[in-house]
């Protein structure tokens, strides 16, 4: 069943992962508009794809690339009772756009 405000069924997250669980074939990721957390379920027809670079082109990745703090764009479906991801693309690592500790550097 999809959701009445997108009867196509194309819908998408962009947020940040919190956790992958092998062994559950599933991820949570952290909405990045209002912080909540939602978990998706994956299969063998999920793609996992890399993205960190304008202008250049995804690239194929396991699901043992995918790390807790990247960003990611998650592409998925209603299924049964759970949130299948068709596609997860990261597309880059949060981390790297916190600023470092210690604040602001000045030069004497």
């Amino acid at each position: 069943m999809t959701s009445a405000a997108n009867s196509f069924g194309r819908q998408s997250e962009r947020g940040t992962i919190e956790t992958v669980d092998p062994q559950q074939h599933t991820l949570t990721v952290r909405d990045g508009h209002n912080g909540s957390i939602h978990t998706y379920a994956w299969n063998t027809s999920t793609a996992f794809l890399q993205h960190t670079r304008p202008l250049s082109r995804s690239r194929s990745i396991g699901v043992a690339e995918v790390k807790p703090g990247e960003q990611v764009n998650v592409y998925y479906k209603h299924e049964g009772d759970s949130w299948l991801a068709r596609k997860v693309v990261v597309t880059g690592n949060s981390q790297a756009s916190l600023p470092r500790k210690g604040g602001v550097e000045t030069q004497s």
